[in-house]
């Protein structure tokens, strides 16, 4: 993943952006405790996020309020024939 981008639609009270690996359940922390407000943005790029099979990418509100937030991201995906 080379780009991640979240854009707030509504006031959020905190929202937090993990990865958490397949191969032993290890959690990433990449963003915690943010606020955004409408229209606000967070981009992040400059450097590239290797996924494995079965690695999660999770944005979430980190309290129980109604919020909105856009995301996107940009991945490729490369086929590494064995052998």
């Amino acid at each position: 993943m080379t780009m991640l981008l979240l854009v707030g639609v509504t006031d959020s009270p905190s929202i937090d952006v993990t990865w958490t690996t397949a191969i032993d359940g290890g959690i990433c922390h990449l963003l915690g405790g943010k606020n955004i407000s409408i229209g606000e943005f967070i981009l992040f790029t400059g450097a590239t996020l290797v996924l494995q099979p079965g690695d999660t990418v999770k944005v979430k509100a980190t309290s129980n309020s109604v919020m909105r937030l856009d995301a996107a991201c940009t991945v490729t995906e490369t086929f590494i024939p064995i052998g």
